[in-house]
């Protein structure tokens, strides 16, 4: 399916194009499928096997094999934000309208409105 994408979605004539659509394609071939969220009344399992198989190839391929190999650059290209455990304890000592304030910020910042 790459290849034939490769073939009939790349735009060969202009070279600007071509860089642009060929690396729109490999990125699209590395990336993994959108998952859904899981229905309990769905009525294919075949197809909730393949998204909690997907699921666990991200979490448990993907994700390890970016924890021991991703080497962070020493020039602060990549700067942490925030720790998780920080965020966690200021989270659960809160009030729950402190909470759900926390929680419509991210979920505003996340859509962009």
């Amino acid at each position: 399916m790459f290849l034939m994408h490769l073939g009939f979605q790349v735009l060969w004539e202009s070279e600007q194009e071509c860089f642009c659509s060929f690396m729109r394609e490999v990125a699209y071939f590395y990336s993994p499928a959108p998952l859904s969220v899981i229905s309990v009344a769905a009525s294919d399992e075949d197809e909730q096997d393949k998204q909690k198989y997907e699921a666990w190839r991200i979490q448990n391929i993907l994700f390890h094999a970016m924890r021991k190999y991703l080497a962070a650059p020493k020039d602060n290209d990549v700067v942490q934000v925030a720790s998780l455990p920080d965020l966690y304890r200021v989270f659960k000592l809160s009030s729950n309208a402190v909470r759900l304030h926390i929680i419509l910020q991210l979920l505003s910042a996340n859509t962009g409105a």
